[in-house]
């Protein structure tokens, strides 16, 4: 056997003992969880996944914010029950932060359930478990712990090890999406209560503004700080490189030995040859660490860096519990700041031009302005990665595609170590070259990772600026529909009412009556006008 019918063989047999399941990539995509382990190759399936989770990721979040709201209902109503009828407290006080408090005494249960159960049926270890179940929930989905028939634990069938984990992670997302949303509810009951002492005004100051500064600096030092971490825990400084060229050179001596393989021989000698033939891992520095931060905290996960350690496992778990909420608020609190100035824009814009003294729609105008303006840089940032990259069009549509929705398959990375810096060269191991250590970052790297870490989170907030004027749209098309039924209303009034007033003015008589008369018009025009609003709306 040649060496390149050896590699070729050794990738082709891990690929043919994968189990595509496109239910689960389905599944995957419209909760934005994105593993990676299956991802579309030809430019219609990219295509395809961009209409299907245009379609099911907004349909999954409505989902789950409707089952979401039933859970706070249903908690709200037990602890205020228990409150007045065990502790005979008539109302409840501080009653959101209790419930946070509950909620989130039952995700750290399900989280140590979830390892629990990784534990018993995959193989796993307790903390390998728990981090599969957090990375899963909170959608990074870094791709590194996946449900897998090759793995010992309980023989159960890849159907079944994926009903019964996403499953139960189902149940830990609606947990712990009602967990952030109480927690928010806390902190407006918070703030809604008078100070508790003279003097202990706060600050005034326009509340955009304060709410902005206050997040970007807790993200800017949460992010310059916590990459030091990792750093300290991941980096282990050990020659990933070296020890695949021990293992393909055993690999090799026991493929020329050996012919007449069992199954379990081949499932172990194909993987063991895929590993090798995959990507060193890269050392912990500190611009890896943070490229790690990025993708973690905000819920991208594409699986080119993960922790080993069970330290470091524990670590990402408690960074993301403190970091994704901090980034979420940054995001919102940036993307409300772009539609408060699209909304100004479009004001001026209709006032000196078009001579519109009070623009109507102005939240929908806006809404449209902000998708083509995410639409422009979703096709510019394509034609950009066709030149960086050398992808096509259409993969650069689906990478930024995929990096905006958060879903991260990891299938397509910008800057990625190629094979030549990276990987194990199959033809320089057997002709005794020298080994290329090509797992420490060159700066040029390093300035493009900050490039596009830059234009990513830029993106993001562009993205959520989308969905706020979406949402204020929405509110807007709400207040419109409530006034239309109110001028409706009133208009049916004034039929009901008007009939009776002009038979009192025919029936009157005298100067008094004249008086009368002249203010009963005035009325009747103000009527006119209502009605003619009130057809308008229909």
């Amino acid at each position: 056997m040649t060496l390149d019918e050896f590699n070729d063989f050794s990738l082709m047999a891990y690929e043919a003992l994968g189990d595509p399941d496109p239910a689960s990539f389905v599944l995957q995509a419209i909760t934005t969880v994105g593993y990676g382990n299956i991802t579309p190759r030809t430019p219609a399936g990219q295509l395809l996944c961009i209409v299907v989770s245009l379609f099911g990721i907004p349909l999954t979040l409505v989902i789950l914010k409707s089952i979401g709201e039933g859970i706070v209902y249903t908690v709200n109503y037990a602890v205020v029950k228990f409150e007045r009828k065990i502790l005979r407290r008539p109302e409840p006080r501080n009653l959101q932060l209790k419930i946070v408090v509950v909620i989130f005494v039952l995700m750290s249960m399900q989280i140590i359930t979830n390892g629990l159960i990784g534990r018993t049926v995959e193989g796993w270890t307790i903390v390998e478990g728990i981090y599969f179940g957090f990375v899963t929930s909170t959608t990074i989905g870094f791709g590194d712990y996946m449900p897998s028939p090759l793995r010992s634990g309980i023989p159960l069938p890849l159907t079944a090890r994926l009903i019964l984990h996403f499953g139960i992670i189902f149940l830990f997302v609606l947990i712990l999406d009602f967990v952030c949303n109480s927690a928010v509810a806390a902190v407006e009951e918070w703030k809604s209560q008078p100070p508790q002492c003279l003097g202990c005004e706060r600050v005034k100051m326009d509340p955009l503004c304060k709410t902005y500064l206050i997040r970007v600096l807790a993200f800017l030092i949460f992010g310059a700080v916590v990459p030091w971490l990792f750093v300290l825990v991941e980096d282990s400084r050990e020659n990933t490189i070296e020890a695949k060229y021990q293992v393909l050179e055993s690999l090799h001596v026991s493929m020329i030995s050996k012919y007449n393989m069992t199954i379990e021989e081949f499932i172990n000698f194909s993987t063991s040859a895929h590993d090798v033939l995959s990507e060193a891992d890269p050392r912990w520095g500190y611009f890896v660490a943070l490229e790690f931060l990025l993708q973690a905290v905000t819920t991208v996960g594409y699986g080119n860096i993960t922790p080993r350690t069970p330290v470091g496992q524990l670590l990402c778990i408690v960074v993301s519990l403190f970091g994704i909420p901090l980034t979420l608020l940054l995001i919102k609190s940036i993307g409300e700041s772009n539609v408060k100035v699209i909304n100004k824009i479009v004001v001026k814009f209709e006032r000196k031009f078009l001579h519109r003294p009070q623009p109507e729609n102005l939240q929908t105008k806006s809404a449209v302005i902000l998708f083509f303006i995410m639409l422009f840089r979703m096709m510019t940032q394509g034609c950009i990665l066709m030149y960086l990259e050398g992808w096509t069009f259409v993969e650069g549509i689906y990478f930024w595609f995929i990096t905006y929705t958060t879903i991260g398959f990891g299938d397509y990375v910008p800057t990625e170590y190629h094979l030549d810096s990276r990987n194990v060269d199959i033809q320089q191991f057997f002709l005794n070259e020298t080994v290329n250590e090509g797992n420490e970052l060159h700066p040029g790297i390093i300035i493009t990772e900050v490039v596009y870490t830059s234009i990513f989170l830029f993106d993001l907030c562009v993205v959520a600026s989308v969905v706020n004027s979406i949402a204020a749209a929405t509110e807007e098309w709400k207040k419109a529909d409530s006034l239309c039924s109110l001028l409706v209303m009133r208009r049916n009034m004034i039929r009901d009412h008007r009939q009776n007033r002009v038979e009192i003015l025919s029936s009157s008589q005298g100067e008094t009556n004249k008086a009368y008369s002249g203010t009963e018009s005035f009325r009747l025009q103000e009527e006119n006008t209502t009605t003619n609003r009130a057809i308008d709306c229909e």
